[in-house]
């Protein structure tokens, strides 16, 4: 498949319902939201192909359950998430 060029904002732009749509997740989930900013960045790490955090294996409780669903996300969308209690750890 070829890609754009230009940046992922930039792209994004190109559709404006495409971009509000990305502000409003990125406000109210990725910066906002009830999971732990520290989950969050140990799934954006597992997303960019961190090497250090791609065997999820070794990891337990919320990080586990966390990891496990960033990997749902590309991988098979089908997969039934983790209730959202696990990943903010009550």
């Amino acid at each position: 498949m070829p890609h754009l060029p230009g940046s992922a904002s930039a792209i994004r732009r190109l559709v404006p319902a495409v971009h509000d749509s990305y502000e409003l997740t990125r406000e109210t989930v990725l910066q906002a939201g009830p999971a732990d900013r520290s989950l969050k960045e140990l799934c954006y790490r597992y997303l960019a192909g961190d090497a250090a955090v791609m065997d999820f294996g070794r990891f337990d409780g919320p990080e586990r359950a966390a990891l496990e669903w960033a990997d749902a996300i590309p991988a098979d969308s089908a997969r039934p998430a983790r209730p959202a209690r696990v990943l903010r750890g009550t």
